[in-house]
């Protein structure tokens, strides 16, 4: 699970600085990083439910799941 974050905050991340270099002036290049930013803190938000649900199932001991060791 932790590799597929790590992917997914990667590939967002390229996909923002591509953004960036496209930007015509700086009021594009603030209103790129506002929104990512946004973005980001969302998508961790989740993240962090996602990692902290799983490691309250483990801790019972009910997650079919298991761990991502990586």
């Amino acid at each position: 699970m932790r590799l597929a974050i790590s992917e997914t905050n990667l590939k967002s991340s390229f996909e923002h600085a591509r953004k960036l270099l496209q930007a015509k002036d700086i009021n594009e290049v603030m209103q790129l990083q506002s929104e990512f930013l946004r973005s980001q803190y969302g998508v961790a938000t989740g993240q962090f439910k996602k990692m902290t649900g799983m490691t309250a199932s483990a801790a019972k001991g009910d997650s079919n799941e298991k761990p991502d060791l990586i």
